[in-house]
């Protein structure tokens, strides 16, 4: 159960942010 909740929470994560090695992908950074 709780690797799911880690799960849900990573792929939130990731949604927000897909590239965080590219700085033009995320110009909030």
């Amino acid at each position: 159960d709780s690797g799911i909740s880690e799960l849900m929470a990573h792929v939130c994560f990731v949604r927000h942010q897909p590239h965080t090695g590219n700085p033009k992908s995320s110009p909030s950074r």
